[in-house]
């Protein structure tokens, strides 16, 4: 997959192109069945283009700061496992957020990509103000001989799939209905770092790494995972908070790695998906309390990774 940052004009593209455009953070399974309706419209042979926006829209037009599900990297991945071709970043500025949405449609969708087709959702709106709505969109393709193609909204349980409500979910620690939402587990991208060496000194030694302040903050507690690194998988059970027992100060992202010794992943990019909530962080009277429970937390953990197929 190709990833460009802005510039006038993209390479040159197998023809169909299928475009879409928005913000598709987390690439939930609504967001895949419009990735599914652009191969169709484009074909094997043919080309599909996502326009995103960086940072979110929302921030920059009301001043709200909307945490992000994934970061660009992940959200990429899972782009480029869903089919997609080329990933086109646009900087939405405010001088952007001003544009016309006749404008959005003839300079970007068709000048600098030559869509042949566009694909949205029934809510898609652009353009200053969000003037623009998917029946703008289509007048102004057909006026020019393209096409334009609406997808239903996805519903599960009905209710539609949302990257509000995925992350309504993570932050209450529900990441197995998120996961359900997404499609994918929630993930969290990292470099490891060293820690103080506590969980070594009780016989759990751990992994670190920080959460980038862009993203949504899970639940605080204990959860049961895998963290990728090099393309192998481990299983992990990992504690983000504060460390209450300890009087810790900061947050911190902790994975104790089942089967590898988190020394040899230091300064290392890794991949974290928390796939089970297994308790909320709490205070310890003690040291010893506290590493009794994390076993019964491993235990747990063992039990869950078992259980879906992750560990034999």
């Amino acid at each position: 997959m190709i990833v460009r940052r802005g510039g006038p004009t993209l390479p040159s593209l197998l023809r169909p192109v299928s475009v879409t455009f928005g913000n598709f953070d987390g690439v939930h399974r609504g967001h895949q069945r419009i990735m599914r309706a652009l191969r169709e419209q484009a074909g094997a042979q043919g080309s599909v283009v996502v326009v995103s926006f960086y940072p979110h829209p929302v921030s920059v037009v009301r001043g709200i700061s909307i945490p992000r599900i994934f970061d660009l990297h992940e959200n990429a991945a899972a782009f480029e496992r869903y089919g997609v071709d080329v990933l086109y970043l646009l900087h939405f500025s405010e001088p952007f957020s001003k544009l016309a949405p006749e404008r959005f449609i003839h300079e970007y969708l068709l000048a600098r990509i030559n869509a042949d087709v566009v694909v949205t959702g029934p809510d898609a709106r652009f353009g200053r103000s969000g003037a623009g709505d998917v029946s703008l969109l289509r007048s102004e393709l057909l006026k020019v001989g393209r096409r334009y193609l609406e997808v239903p909204f996805f519903e599960e349980g009905n209710e539609r799939i949302s990257s509000r409500r995925v992350r309504e979910l993570i932050v209450a620690g529900e990441v197995q209905k998120a996961a359900l939402l997404m499609g994918h587990p929630y993930r969290l991208r990292g470099r490891i770092q060293a820690g103080a060496g506590r969980g070594r000194t009780i016989g759990v030694p751990t992994a670190n790494m920080r959460i980038a302040r862009e993203l949504v903050r899970p639940a605080y507690g204990v959860y049961a995972s895998t963290l990728e690194c090099e393309g192998t998988v481990y299983p992990a059970v990992t504690n983000i908070g504060v460390r209450p027992t300890v009087d810790g100060q900061h947050e911190t992202v902790e994975s104790h790695v089942l089967g590898r010794s988190p020394g040899t992943l230091y300064g290392k990019s890794v991949r974290l998906a928390l796939l089970a909530h297994l308790r909320a962080e709490q205070r310890f009277p003690s040291l010893e309390a506290l590493k009794t429970q994390i076993q019964v937390d491993i235990a747990e953990a063992q039990r869950i990774l078992q259980a879906i197929g992750i560990m034999k």
